[in-house]
């Protein structure tokens, strides 16, 4: 089960299943079988070979994990690779919503990774996009924890998939803790407080932005805090009044609708720069 080496593992990979190797031997250390460890480093060649001579698909290490679980954990940059078995484990009728020890969904762990290709494909096979996990965290809940850390792949778009899949927003008293951590990443601050129609811009918020970030940022965050004591804008409200209508379905109905590409991304919380 040590990480493999392309292509010369597959090769032996090969040689051991024909020499009568035993594909769903769980190691000593930790449980996991061949086809978690293709998964661990977005290895669809071997993974594929490995469910041709029978692995178990949903085969679950000491941590209750799956290989589909392990793979929606990764950090994407493998390319397609991680996508392309993904879509293999779930053409093997992987179970999408299978939960790791601390009832982690894949979902979870794929925004937990901010891999926005990772989500949109358990989106559409219907991963529960609300699900809570022991501590109580949304899907939303894992890419805004780990935004901060995770900028150069672009978390927002994550954070801006989920909401139009219907996630739930986070409590409005509680939007300063996600200023506080992500004040450096622009867009998630901008899409999670645009998917409100209102929500009270407090005094207190401009403390939670450090003064380097404001200074870096300081047309956004200009056009941010002039929202204290106002009401958003006509353009705003009609776009959450149209939000709310459409509900979890935004993704798909908003596309739909007989108006210019701009006014779709407008409706789904695409990123402009600044708050209106």
């Amino acid at each position: 089960h040590r990480p493999p080496s392309l292509p010369i593992s597959l090769q032996c990979a090969k040689l051991l299943l024909r020499h009568g190797a035993t594909i769903n031997l769980p190691s000593e250390d930790d449980g996991e079988t061949a086809l978690h460890v293709a998964a661990r480093h977005c290895l669809c060649d071997h993974a594929c070979l490995y469910l041709r001579h029978g692995a178990h698909v949903d085969t679950r290490s000491s941590r209750e994990e799956t290989a589909l679980s392990i793979l929606c954990g990764q950090v994407p940059g493998a390319g397609e690779g991680c996508l392309q078995l993904c879509r293999l484990l779930a053409a093997h009728s992987a179970d999408i919503e299978a939960c790791d020890e601390v009832q982690r969904s894949p979902l979870h762990k794929a925004c937990g990774a901010a891999n926005t290709g990772l989500a949109c494909f358990l989106l559409r096979h219907g991963a529960d996009v609300n699900a809570i996990d022991y501590n109580g965290v949304s899907p939303l809940g894992c890419v805004l924890q780990s935004a901060a850390f995770k900028r150069e792949l672009r978390p927002h778009l994550t954070v801006q998939l989920l909401l139009n899949y219907g996630s739930q927003k986070i409590w409005p008293p509680a939007f300063i803790k996600v200023l506080k951590s992500c004040a450096a990443v622009l867009e998630v601050i901008e899409v999670l407080f645009n998917s409100y129609s209102q929500i009270p811009v407090s005094e207190k918020w401009t403390e939670a932005v450090p003064e380097e970030v404001f200074q870096q940022h300081q047309l956004f965050y200009e056009s941010f805090f002039r929202l204290m004591g106002t009401v958003r804008c006509l353009q705003h409200l009609c776009r959450s009044a149209i939000r709310k209508k459409f509900g979890s379905k935004c993704h798909c109905l908003i596309l739909l609708l007989p108006v210019p590409k701009p006014l779709h991304d407008y409706l789904l919380l695409e990123s402009e720069g600044v708050v209106l």
